[in-house]
């Protein structure tokens, strides 16, 4: 039989028909409608990937963080009308990161999909965290600390392998504390105050005899504007707050070439820290008739990189108010609302990767979060920090020109710019009000 003859019955059996005839041209075609098959297989096989196949472990990870950050502002900032809401998504979310460590079967399913953290193994969580740490160390230009502890109760059976991995990746500081000596809460909150350079005092209020460990973290940045604010141009103007109403504020002013994108909905700009821009200021303005709310609602990861990568260089004039700010927010409901329910259940929580004793359970009782934000002429000051608790159930162009007045609710965000990780992320509605509870 010839080569032909050979694949006339190879196909027949194939196709399971009877033998047909077979030229070369036939042969040609029948050729090049296989590769066109095999090519169509194949971009559907890629297609159908997870996104975690497409981007690094790193960008993975800033997705998760801003992703989270988002929706757990929209879920604050909706609740809370006529208030100012300003989080730290990234301190949150290390928090979280950290406590995720010791969570097993449904609870640790459920944190990993609230944090974005379902396409990473736990291992490559920590091992991205420390390279977070480690980068932000690195930067120059502006003061950046970011701290970690974790803080047992003494006496109690914790997992070794949880505490190493809090402190060989997380760079935790591990201490155990005797929970009912009256030192033990003041030692809690002055490595508070010192890793946030005394910005906020104090985030554990109380401890209870059932609370076994209180995991930490604090982030402190000082960042000087590249182009700063001239004092003589700060004047008092009047900034509109919710239902009409009105008060006089300093407004920092100042003209020249600013990264700028607006569309009939807000307008942004881009304010970099330090020479080299490591970090950057992003404020969002939204239009009169818009309010912002109707923004927070609209903005997600996605929407907000589309948003900067439209950025472009314009000449305008450029008012910021000058003021200080403090928030303080318990965030239980809020981390609930959005999936995170095992994790505050007495009896489903399981955390056995933290600790493991006999008809006891540990579950986290409350997750608080405290930011501070100054700015001014100068530039910006920023801490945060949040805590979780642990308790058991039992003890034992140019020519373009713009004019962007922020007299009015606004959204306020840092953003480190080499990964997109969202430092800090904020709305105004009453510079200088002070709110903590």
């Amino acid at each position: 039989m010839d080569y032909w003859g050979f694949l006339r019955q190879a196909l027949s059996i194939l196709l399971g028909v009877k033998p047909v005839e077979f030229t070369r041209s036939n042969f040609l075609l029948l050729r090049v409608l296989l590769l066109s098959l095999l090519l169509l297989v194949g971009v559907n096989s890629f297609a159908e990937k997870p996104d975690r196949n497409k981007i690094s472990e790193t960008e993975y990870l800033t997705q998760a963080n801003n992703e989270f950050g988002f929706a757990l502002f929209e879920n604050l900032a909706l609740d809370e009308a006529g208030e100012n809401v300003f989080i730290s998504p990234l301190s949150i979310h290390l928090a979280l990161n950290m406590t995720y460590m010791g969570s097993e079967s449904e609870t640790g399913t459920e944190m990993a999909k609230v944090l974005g953290l379902s396409g990473l193994t736990k291992k490559e969580v920590a091992e991205l965290a420390r390279e977070l740490l480690t980068k932000t160390d690195e930067l120059p230009d502006v003061k950046i600390s970011i701290a970690n502890s974790i803080w047992a109760r003494k006496g109690l059976p914790f997992k070794k392998s949880f505490l190493k991995t809090g402190e060989n990746y997380f760079q935790a500081r591990i201490e155990e504390l005797g929970f009912g000596s009256p030192d033990a809460l003041k030692t809690i909150n002055r490595w508070v105050k010192e890793n946030t350079n005394g910005k906020i005092e104090k985030i554990v209020k109380k401890l209870n005899p059932l609370d076994v460990m209180v995991l930490l973290n604090a982030i402190y940045f000082e960042g000087p504007w590249k182009n700063q604010f001239e004092e003589e141009n700060t004047r008092e103007m009047p900034f509109h707050l919710l239902e009409g109403a009105k008060k006089q504020i300093p407004m920092m002013i100042r003209s020249g070439n600013f990264s700028y994108f607006e569309n009939d909905k807000f307008q942004l700009i881009r304010l970099p820290y330090g020479k080299k821009e490591p970090m950057a200021a992003y404020i969002v303005l939204p239009r009169e008739e818009q309010g912002l709310n109707e923004l927070i609602k609209t903005v997600d990861p996605r929407a907000w990189e589309n948003w900067i990568s439209s950025m472009k260089r314009v000449y305008g004039r450029f008012g910021l108010p000058r003021f200080i700010l403090r928030y303080e927010e318990k965030l239980n409901a809020a981390l609930k609302d959005m999936g995170m329910q095992l994790s505050f259940n007495e009896e489903e929580a399981d955390f056995s990767g933290i600790i493991d004793i006999p008809n006891q359970n540990a579950f986290i009782s409350e997750v608080r979060h405290k930011t501070f934000l100054e700015v001014t002429e100068r530039g910006t000051k920023a801490a945060a920090a949040t805590s979780v608790k642990m308790r058991l159930t039992s003890l034992a162009p140019e020519e373009e020109e713009f004019e962007m007045i922020v007299d009015r609710p606004f959204l306020f965000a840092i953003r480190y710019e080499e990964s997109g990780e969202l430092l800090f992320l904020g709305g105004v509605r009453n510079p200088g009000r002070i709110r903590e509870k």
